[in-house]
């Protein structure tokens, strides 16, 4: 969960879960730019720390945040290390840039650092994670977060505010699309797949389209979704299935409004 705490008592939550894709203008993937081309075109994110930010304090220009990563990998995650790397306009307070540790499987690890803006404008701050899965698959994963500072304001979102669209445009609003699941399973054993929706502006007329394996049998709930989006403000929706074999395999995640489309990944892996 990315959760931003404001001085004046404003909750806003936000989710990052094992997929989370934002849409030519990110939402993902780190916003995503937590994302692998395909040779087909689709976007590939893959989450093995299901990391979460939260944020304390409102980037002001020269006023203090604390932003803290959490992770709470599937499995143990042995020589775990967290390196942040901080733009030019944000300067360290307290703490490491970097941390290193074993995690073990469904436990959860905290890394706080206290920065300072001193730059105003849109200031871009991610986090770098790589470990030894089950102490033998090396896998990394990059977290993203934006801060946008002015003297007297400060926003905080783990999406680009003006990110550019694959033509070169410069897009303001921003969706994107979040799926949430275990990424091993077994064979029979029931899941859930839930699937987000948010953005940061009002946003008219966006479709999400969840493309599921033909080996994944459907037990209920809906793979398509159609509606307008308020401004910060979740449309959840979830789909119960059964694998039937054993394998690698990918869902996918269509996601469009106007005239923007995206295509997103999330890979499971079922024994």
């Amino acid at each position: 969960m990315f959760t931003v705490k404001i001085k004046r008592y404003r909750l806003v939550t936000l989710r990052m879960a094992t997929l989370l894709v934002c849409i030519s203008l990110c939402l993902s993937s780190g916003c995503l730019h937590q994302q692998e081309e395909r040779d087909d075109g689709g976007l590939i994110i893959e989450d093995y720390f299901r990391g979460d930010f939260t944020v304390t304090g409102e980037p002001i220009l020269y006023e203090d945040v604390e932003i803290t990563l959490i992770l709470n990998p599937p499995l143990d995650s042995m020589n775990t290390e967290v390196l942040f790397d901080l733009p030019e306009g944000i300067e360290i307070v307290e703490g490491n840039k970097t941390w290193k540790g074993d995690i073990l499987g469904n436990e959860t690890a905290q890394i706080t650092i206290t920065v300072r803006p001193i730059q105003e404008g849109e200031l871009f701050i991610q986090a770098y994670v790589k470990g030894l899965l089950a102490g033998e698959y090396e896998k990394d994963f990059k977290y993203y977060l934006y801060f946008l500072t002015a003297k007297n304001s400060g926003k905080v979102s783990r999406t680009r505010f003006y990110p550019q669209s694959v033509e070169g445009k410069w897009i303001k609003m921003i969706a994107g699309l979040s799926l949430e699941i275990d990424l091993f399973l077994d064979v029979g054993e029931e899941a859930v797949l839930t699937c987000k929706l948010i953005a940061s502006e009002d946003t008219k007329n966006v479709k999400a389209v969840i493309e599921l394996p033909e080996e994944f049998i459907i037990l209920d709930g809906p793979l398509e979704w159609t509606g307008d989006l308020e401004k910060e403000k979740y449309e959840i929706f979830q789909i119960r299935f059964i694998p039937t074999e054993v394998g690698k395999f990918e869902i996918l995640g269509h996601i469009s409004y106007d005239d923007e489309e995206r295509t997103y990944v999330v890979r499971v892996w079922v024994d």
